[in-house]
C-alpha cells in the first residue's frame, strides 16, 4: 500500500494533537491547537497539490476541526476519569480485607478447612492463647535414625461455638482437611501487616480435647492435632523492610 505525503503530515499532526490533549487548561489548550488548525490548512494545500486527498477531515473548516479534537479531548478525559473511578472501587474493596488484617496483628489464628464439613463450618477462624510442638530424631547405636518423630499438636483456647465440632471430629475420628496457624505481624514501613508465622496441616486428626475451668473464669481448651504433613513458615522483616521467608515442609512417616 502506497504511503502519501498527506498520510505522512496527517500522522504528524495527530502527534501534535495527542500532546496537546494532554494540557487541562482551556485556555492552554486553545493556545496549543491553534498551530494545529494551521498546520490543516497547510496541509489540505499540499495534499491538493499532491493530488493525494486521502481524508475528509480536511475538506471541513477550521473551527469544524477544533470542534471534533475537543470532542476527541472530553473523550479521553472520560476514559481517565473511568480509570479513577475503577481505581477507587477496587481500593474501597480492598480496604475491609486489610482492616481485617489490622485486628489480628500480634496475635494467634487457627483456621480450619474441612471439605467434608457443611457450609456453615466448612471454614472455622479463631484465635488462640498458645500452642506447643516440637520434633525429635531418635538415636541408635549406630547414631541418628534419620526418622524424625513429630509430636501432635497442641493449642489452647477459650471456649466457643467451634468447642462442640471439634469435640465430635474427635470423638468420631474423622480426619480435617486442612489446620493453618498464623502469626501476624504489623510491618515497619505502615499499617499492613505480614505473616510472622505459617503453619499448615494436613489431614489433620483431633486426638484430643479437654476443658478446664473454675468459678468466674472462662474455660480454656487444650487440643491435641496429629497429621501427615506439615509446612512450616518463617518470615522476618529486614531494616530496609524487605521481607525474606524460610520453610521448612516434613511428613509424618507411617510406620
Amino acid at each position: 500500500m502506497e504511503i502519501s505525503y498527506g498520510d505522512l503530515i496527517l500522522e504528524s499532526l495527530l502527534s501534535d494533537f495527542i500532546e496537546a490533549s494532554a494540557i487541562k487548561s482551556p485556555f492552554e489548550r486553545e493556545t496549543e491547537f491553534l498551530p494545529i488548525k494551521t498546520n490543516l490548512l497547510i496541509a489540505k494545500k499540499r495534499i491538493r497539490e499532491n493530488n493525494s486527498v486521502s481524508i475528509g477531515l480536511l475538506n471541513g473548516h477550521s473551527r469544524k476541526c477544533s470542534g471534533i479534537l475537543w470532542n476527541l479531548w472530553v473523550h479521553f478525559w472520560r476514559i481517565k476519569m473511568l480509570r479513577i473511578v475503577c481505581f477507587l472501587s477496587a481500593f474501597l474493596l480492598i480496604l475491609p480485607l486489610q482492616a481485617e488484617e489490622l485486628d489480628f496483628v500480634n496475635k494467634l489464628i487457627l483456621k480450619i478447612t474441612d471439605s467434608s464439613a457443611s457450609k456453615e463450618v466448612d471454614k472455622i477462624q479463631f484465635e488462640i492463647l498458645s500452642y506447643s510442638h516440637g520434633v525429635t530424631m531418635p538415636l541408635t547405636s549406630e547414631g541418628p535414625s534419620y526418622r524424625p518423630v513429630y509430636q501432635d499438636y497442641t493449642i489452647a483456647k477459650y471456649l466457643d461455638l467451634h468447642s462442640s465440632y471439634l469435640l465430635e471430629r474427635c470423638a468420631r475420628g474423622e480426619t480435617i482437611s486442612e489446620v493453618a496457624l498464623t502469626y501476624y505481624q504489623k510491618s515497619k514501613n505502615g499499617p499492613s501487616t505480614y505473616k510472622a508465622l505459617e503453619v499448615q496441616l494436613t489431614n489433620v486428626v483431633v486426638t484430643s480435647v479437654s476443658t478446664n475451668g473454675g468459678t468466674g473464669d472462662r474455660p480454656i481448651e487444650t487440643i491435641t492435632l496429629s497429621f501427615d504433613s506439615i509446612r512450616h513458615s518463617v518470615t522476618t522483616q529486614g531494616s530496609t523492610g524487605k521481607l525474606e521467608t524460610k520453610t521448612f515442609v516434613g511428613k509424618v512417616s507411617k510406620n
